[in-house]
């Protein structure tokens, strides 16, 4: 928040510091003075202006720095908005030299509060810039970061973190797609204990790998805010074995995707069983984690796949979908899920798509409805 100095007590001077404080924020828009007092726009208009003004020119060097499609992307954007808030650069060929000058112009910007760089090559370096120009920016209002496939390694993930760890306005980042490993999911883990803002994460296909998916467990056991989690990874060897427990019994997560981490039987049911904690998960994505097929402790005689997925994760989690697609579950397993549905009141989305349920499994799942 702005303090305004009020010494002088006229009323002159208190309407002029109230408009100097709105023609620097947010609220800096004819759209916004459309709404107000006469007397108030003939004093806020040329502030409201001068500021406008500002922001546009920062973004039109921005786009003949970055030229070619990002550049006509810039200006297309400013000849339909009078200010810009929202500014899709995906796919538009830009590299780190562009980021550094799209960073530029978030310079102290106070109206820009969603900002897509997916799939472009700005490599750490740009990665790198656009953090710190958010961070050296207290006017700064980005709800929404973009910086999936933008080809940033451990050090552009470190950055971000960074800029996480003291944004009190970004509720969704997505980085997914790059190269951070390990040492950038651990980075990422120490911004979440910290950040109080973020809601939706995306990590996906990141090779974090067992070491970074340990660090984010034990953030979100930390992180009260985050409600939607991705670490789907495209490439079955990666994340292998990884500990999900601290992600699994976050109280507030209600996405959870943890698509081709190849868990078996293993990591399947230590998920069970963290899910014991969780009452609010809604959405749980374990397709392509197996081949889930030999027995343990908590399951019996059945798969693991069947009797721990079935005995806690359909009956004490809140759990509306769940998707278990390509996990060779056989028969037994799909025996218990159909006993632990017959009570189900909750359930309204089931796959197991591309298993081993031969007629007798499909049979059960039948009889269930």
């Amino acid at each position: 928040m702005m303090l305004v100095d009020l010494d002088d007590g006229s009323e002159d001077s208190l309407l002029g510091a109230i408009v100097k404080v709105l023609a620097e924020s947010v609220l800096a828009s004819a759209v916004a003075l459309k709404r107000c007092s006469r007397r108030f726009k003939v004093l806020a208009a040329p502030l409201v202006a001068s500021a406008v003004a500002e922001t546009n020119q920062k973004w039109r060097d921005a786009a003949a720095k970055i030229g070619c499609r990002g550049g006509a992307a810039i200006t297309y954007g400013l000849e339909r908005n009078e200010v810009l808030t929202n500014l899709n650069l995906s796919h538009k060929n830009i590299r780190h030299e562009g980021a550094a000058a799209t960073a530029e112009a978030l310079r102290g910007n106070a109206v820009l509060t969603d900002l897509n760089l997916c799939h472009n090559k700005i490599r750490d370096e740009g990665a790198a810039a656009i953090a710190e120009a958010l961070r050296g920016n207290e006017r700064n209002m980005l709800t929404s970061l973009g910086l999936a496939c933008c080809s940033i390694g451990t050090t552009g993930a470190a950055e971000i973190a960074e800029y996480m760890s003291g944004s009190e306005a970004l509720t969704t980042l997505d980085i997914g797609m790059n190269l951070i490993f390990a040492e950038g999911a651990k980075a990422i883990g120490e911004a979440l204990k910290v950040n109080e803002v973020l809601k939706s994460l995306n990590l996906s296909d990141n090779r974090t790998g067992p070491e970074g998916a340990k660090a984010l467990g034990g953030a979100l056991a930390v992180n009260a805010v985050l409600t939607d989690l991705n670490l789907q990874q495209q490439d079955p060897r990666r994340g292998r074995r990884c500990d999900r427990r601290g992600a699994t019994g976050h109280e507030v997560l209600t996405h959870l995707n943890l698509r081709h981490n190849h868990f078996g039987d293993a990591g399947t049911a230590t998920i069970a069983e963290a899910l014991r904690s969780n009452q609010v998960l809604t959405t749980l994505d374990l397709s392509s984690n197996g081949p889930i097929t030999a027995p343990v402790d908590l399951s019996g005689e059945y798969d693991a796949s069947g009797i721990a997925l079935a005995d806690v994760e359909v009956n004490e989690v809140r759990l509306k979908t769940l998707f278990l697609g390509n996990n060779r579950i056989r028969a037994e397993g799909v025996t218990a899920i159909a006993e632990a549905l017959r009570g189900n009141e909750v359930l309204t989305t089931l796959d197991l798509c591309a298993n081993d349920l031969g007629d007798e499994g499909k049979g059960v799942i039948r009889g269930v409805r």
